[in-house]
């Protein structure tokens, strides 16, 4: 099973793995470490199923210039 829930932090590693020239991100305000991006509402919705990783998804994106 691909990741179902995703942080904005794991998010930004990813984006840097992929796009080492990617800048650095501050996070501030409140702190919300524990919350994640989850798509269970669009599975439960439109039955919507991840077909790669979410750095799978950014390297073909970054491949096709999309990112």
């Amino acid at each position: 099973m691909l990741e179902n829930y995703v942080s904005l932090k794991e998010f930004h590693e990813a984006i840097c793995r992929v796009v080492p020239e990617a800048g650095s991100v501050e996070f501030t305000g409140a702190s919300h470490s524990g919350l994640r991006v989850s798509i269970d509402r669009i599975r439960d919705d439109i039955g919507f199923e991840p077909r790669l990783s979410v750095e799978g998804e950014l390297r073909d994106e970054y491949a096709r210039g999309r990112v």
